[in-house]
């Protein structure tokens, strides 16, 4: 278990050097995702996954177009997210799960006033 502890934070870290914050952020709350389906599901690479996916978000709604194909993507992560928050809440809830929540409940909000915006 610690082996792949290990390996999933050093896959984390890597991925996060490379692709820091902005539209490539979006690569790093996948390896955060990967390494919590690998049952590592440690509150920092849990953290860091939810700040670059709401990064990545706001690079999205600063682009001169609507993008439904990252609104698409963003559905998928949403649903990442519900699984990742009845996962803890099953396994040992808290405040993880209660982050993971708030993270998904701020990003429908941002998702739906980005597209309220186009009617303007």
């Amino acid at each position: 278990m610690e082996l792949k502890s290990d390996l999933a934070r050093a896959y984390v870290d890597t991925v996060s050097r490379q692709h820091g914050i902005g539209g490539t952020a979006l690569q790093v709350w996948l390896a955060c995702f990967d390494a919590f389906e690998m049952h590592v599901r440690t509150e920092p690479i849990v953290l860091l996954g939810l700040q670059r996916l709401v990064d990545w978000w706001k690079t999205v709604e600063q682009r001169d177009r609507l993008d439904t194909a990252a609104s698409n993507l963003l559905d998928v992560q949403l649903g990442r997210l519900g699984k990742m928050s009845s996962a803890l809440q099953s396994f040992r809830g808290g405040d993880l799960a209660r982050h993971i929540t708030e993270t998904r409940t701020l990003l429908e909000e941002r998702r739906e006033k980005y597209f309220s915006l186009d009617g303007d």
